[in-house]
């Protein structure tokens, strides 16, 4: 049986006939999670731009089943491919996302800061 999380005390109070629930512990961040978020714009590469493999091996995880979906885009790479080939070839795959994803892969895939490096170069 699935064991229920206690919530935190909360008032109701009648506000213009309307009820209006407020948590005393956090009245100020309710206001403020409300507010809608700024969306930040994520940097793409020019479709000139040329992307050379860091990495001989996959490092994409290959299942039991079969290689995941990120390593079979991942097997999409070679050396001296442009940006925008690597994102028709992941249009034209049929993944979920498409150019979203195909961006998205080539952002961590060269971010040096990620845990173990990049595993491209885009130039």
């Amino acid at each position: 049986m699935a064991k229920h999380r206690k919530s935190k005390p909360v008032s109701l109070a009648a506000v213009g006939g309307e009820s209006v629930v407020t948590n005393p512990e956090n009245a100020e961040t309710q206001s403020q999670d409300s507010a809608p978020k700024a969306r930040v714009a994520r940097a793409k590469f020019a479709d000139t731009a040329v992307i050379t493999l860091l990495v001989e091996k996959n490092p994409k995880l290959v299942r039991a089943d079969g290689p995941s979906p990120s390593a079979q885009r991942f097997a999409l790479y070679t050396n001296g491919m442009q940006v925008g080939e690597y994102v028709r070839l992941v249009k034209e795959g049929g993944f979920k996302g498409g150019a979203t994803i195909a961006h998205a892969d080539l952002r961590w895939d060269s971010d040096p800061k990620r845990k173990g490096g990049a595993f491209i170069r885009i130039d």
